[in-house]
Parts: structure tokens; C-alpha cells; sequence
């Protein structure tokens, strides 16, 4: 996404709240910067949920075991898909 041009857009045309829903691997993304970070701190008008498939009770059995299957094969991965961070 870019920020410039499609959450400024976004905010706009919204009356109420924006909801964005992603899951990045990479904390430089702007994103997180411009609206994590920055808005966070400095305007306030925003609230970061971390959600992981734990909270998802619809994903099937051997969705669960492949992603608890990357703490141990791909630490990496599994801070992303399994706990849901950067």
C-alpha cells in the first residue's frame, strides 16, 4: 500500500474508521512507520490488534499443525504466521 496516495485516499472517504488488515514480514514497511509508530504516538487515533490463527477458530486442523510446524523448522516464519509479528 501506498501511503501517499491510497491510505491518504482511504481516510478521506471514511467518515467513521479505517480497518487495515495485514500481515507484513518486513517492519520497515511504511505502514508501520507512518501509521503504527508515528499516528500511534503522535495523533493517538490509532489501535494495533495482533491477532495470530489462535484467534481464527474456522482454520482447519492441518493449517494449525503446518504453522505450529514453524517454530521449530523456520523461527522466522513462525514469528510472522505464528505470533504475528514483523
Amino acid at each position: 500500500m501506498n501511503y501517499d496516495k491510497e491510505f491518504f485516499q482511504l481516510l478521506m472517504r471514511t467518515t467513521y474508521k479505517v480497518i487495515i488488515d495485514f500481515n507484513p514480514d518486513d517492519e520497515e514497511i511504511r505502514i508501520n512507520k507512518e501509521i503504527e509508530q508515528r499516528r500511534m504516538s503522535e495523533e493517538k487515533d490509532v489501535n494495533v490488534i495482533i491477532s495470530t490463527y489462535k484467534d481464527n477458530p474456522f482454520l482447519p486442523e492441518a493449517q494449525v499443525k503446518e504453522i505450529e510446524r514453524l517454530e521449530k523448522t523456520n523461527p522466522r516464519f513462525w514469528k510472522v504466521y505464528g505470533l504475528g509479528e514483523y
